[in-house]
């Protein structure tokens, strides 16, 4: 096996005998470097045990868990400030973080009594995010503790495979009691697939600027009539930034999540047959073409089973945590004054305050 460690690191032994020579003690700085340590000990352990404390402290309480300042302020300092830079209220982000911790720790829980754990493959894909020196760096540069985060993020990879197989596994009964419980036993479960092209008119929009929009889309209309093609004009034309690339596509659900003016345009119409004047809505000019009907479509929509995924979520959630009790609302007080603190260190500025 080799030397051993504290042999190796033994000085030669010399045959010459050097003679110890006794120094005379300076008592006052014995004492005065006795007095320093035991300062510099003391000061040490008082930091240490302040920030031990601080993030072990629990900031929210729920049914089958905590979760801690060091816990919150980590996901918090990481995510706070790209919310609000895509558009969140700064006034709302204190909550929408205690959400998503508490997302990730009770499904984390469900994960891993249901038996799921981290694989190898999620593990070294968070491993290698962390594995960068420069990246870790900038996280302790903006306050985050690195392990913190990474075990959310460990957490969260659970999480997600964990919730993709129960999506996956969703029975069309499933999805259809979740519908009929939630809009009633009248819900309609069929899927139009229909196509689009919008153009768009702000809010705000002067008398000129909503006739030259609906000018722009009647131009449109009558090209359509005329034989072009719908889905390559919307394409070019289209305000609709999430069908666009799609040719305007987009599978309607009959209930009052899609827009009123749209769905009672679409339920007038016959597979194959195009809306014959441009529809005004809220959000602008449609040009509107019902291309079919599936019948009992919304049982295997990806929407629609997103839904049913997320009520389970929220049921779960709500079962650990619910917000309206009045021991929650004083925890969620605390939660906003942690927040309050960060967003002055970290420089975010609520709407009011902008």
């Amino acid at each position: 096996m080799g030397k051993d460690i504290y042999e190796a690191i033994k000085p030669e032994q010399s045959n010459v005998k050097t003679q110890k020579i006794k120094k005379p003690v300076n008592k006052d700085s014995l004492i005065i470097g006795i007095v320093v340590a035991v300062v510099l000990l003391l000061t040490v352990g008082i930091v240490a045990y302040y920030f031990w404390g601080v993030n072990n402290q629990i900031l929210v309480a729920y049914n089958g868990g905590n979760i801690t300042r060091g816990e919150y302020e980590a996901v918090y300092r990481y995510w706070a400030p790209q919310l609000v830079y895509y558009g969140y209220d700064a006034n709302l982000v204190d909550d929408i973080i205690v959400d998503e911790i508490l997302l990730n720790q009770v499904m984390y829980n469900k994960a891993t009594e249901a038996g799921y754990t981290l694989s190898e493959e999620d593990k070294k894909t968070v491993d290698d995010e962390f594995a960068n020196k420069d990246s870790i760096t900038a996280l302790r540069s903006s306050g985050i503790n690195p392990e913190i985060l990474k075990d959310f993020f460990y957490k969260n990879a659970v999480v997600s495979a964990y919730l993709k197989e129960y999506e996956e596994k969703a029975t069309t009964e499933q999805v259809k009691n979740y519908i009929l419980e939630t809009e009633g036993e009248k819900a309609d479960l069929n899927l139009y697939k229909t196509r689009h092209i919008l153009i768009m008119v702000d809010e705000e929009a002067t008398d000129e600027e909503k006739a030259a929009a609906k000018k722009e889309a009647e131009s449109l209309l009558a090209k359509v009539k005329k034989g072009e093609d719908l889905a390559e004009l919307a394409k070019e034309h289209s305000d609709d930034t999430g069908t666009k690339t799609d040719g305007g596509a987009f599978d309607m659900v009959n209930n009052d999540t899609v827009d009123e003016d749209y769905r009672k345009a679409v339920l007038t119409l016959k597979p194959g047959k195009l809306y014959n004047t441009v529809v005004e809505s809220s959000f602008g000019y449609f040009i509107i073409k019902l291309e079919s009907i599936q019948k009992d479509g919304r049982l295997t929509n990806t929407a629609d089973i997103s839904y049913y995924v997320n009520d389970y979520i929220d049921e779960t959630i709500m079962a650990a945590f619910d917000p309206e009790t009045e021991q929650n609302k004083k925890q969620l007080e605390k939660v906003a004054a942690v927040a309050a603190k960060l967003n002055s260190e970290i420089g975010i500025v609520s709407s009011s305050e902008e």
